[in-house]
């Protein structure tokens, strides 16, 4: 099982596809809710999605995947098309993003049941992907690091996608580089991936935005001078050769939700929630 400490989910059991039962997942497709489908996110999906909808063109890329998925999945018990790609660089959230991805197709397509493998290409590159096929067929499989595929692995993937799949979903994680290096392996394999979202390296508005996110989230509130003090701690940890990730600001804000529940003399004569019974973070919290 693959569950970085940066990027856990409420999905429930991603595993490595070696560990999953033999006998295939059962994919039930509901008529009625693929006909529901419309353009505009579901409140569901916006909760689902909050750490990204903040950041310009987020919406749009994600809403044109799950258009997709309504109008792919079940059609076919090939992985000929529908597969997806999620680019970003290191601690970007691409697995947050990717996971996220899989519970919204889920519940839009009705296949809930359907089961989630991730794996690394590493790892993929020692394997029959054939003989794991059975074990998440109709299901998901994220592929991590898909950049480290070989061009043998990627060339046979690309044949067995052809095949009798129950419709899996195949999902590339990279950055840009090992992403753009999976595409050159293998024309057909590259062509069956017919979906695509980039996570833009953010700015500090968005990455101040998703700070405040993550702590609604979190069911505590950050005060005005605590937002100065957070895009202040994020200032001083970019670095012109890497940028600021989302795994780097939710590490600053559980920082600051630890120091706001701890004790101390003078937080006793301070209000420590607001009316909606959320934890207030301040200034001194993200010192």
């Amino acid at each position: 099982v693959d569950s970085s400490s940066e990027e856990e989910t409420e999905l429930p059991r991603i595993q490595d596809p070696g560990e999953l039962e033999e006998e295939p997942a059962a994919a039930r497709f509901s008529e009625d809710r693929t006909a529901a489908a419309n353009d505009v996110l579901t409140e569901e999906d916006r909760e689902l999605f909050s750490y990204f909808l903040p950041v310009p063109g987020m919406e749009e890329q994600i809403v044109q995947i799950l258009q997709d998925a309504r109008k792919y999945k079940g059609t076919s018990i090939t992985s000929l098309r529908g597969n997806l790609i999620v680019q970003g660089e290191e601690g970007s959230g691409k697995t947050v993003l990717a996971t996220s991805l899989i519970k919204a197709i889920q519940r839009a397509v009705g296949n809930e049941d359907a089961k989630i493998g991730k794996i690394s290409a590493a790892a993929l590159n020692r394997k029959d992907f054939a003989s794991l096929v059975p074990k998440i067929a109709g299901g998901y499989l994220i592929v991590d690091k898909a950049g480290e595929l070989t061009e043998e692995t990627a060339v046979r993937m690309s044949k067995v996608m052809e095949r009798n799949t129950q419709g899996m979903v195949v999902i590339l994680e990279d950055d840009s580089a090992g992403i753009k290096k999976a595409m050159s392996l293998d024309f057909s394999f590259a062509k069956k991936f017919t979906g695509k979202v980039k996570i833009p390296i953010f700015t500090i508005d968005e990455l101040v935005d998703f700070g405040k996110s993550y702590a609604h989230e979190m069911e505590c509130v950050i005060e005005e001078m605590g937002v100065l003090a957070l895009y202040n701690r994020i200032n001083n940890i970019q670095k012109l050769e890497r940028a600021t990730t989302l795994a780097e600001v939710k590490d600053i804000v559980d920082q600051a939700i630890e120091s706001a529940e701890s004790g101390g003399l003078k937080k006793l004569f301070t209000k420590k929630y607001n009316e909606n019974d959320y934890l207030i973070l301040r200034e001194k919290d993200f010192e």
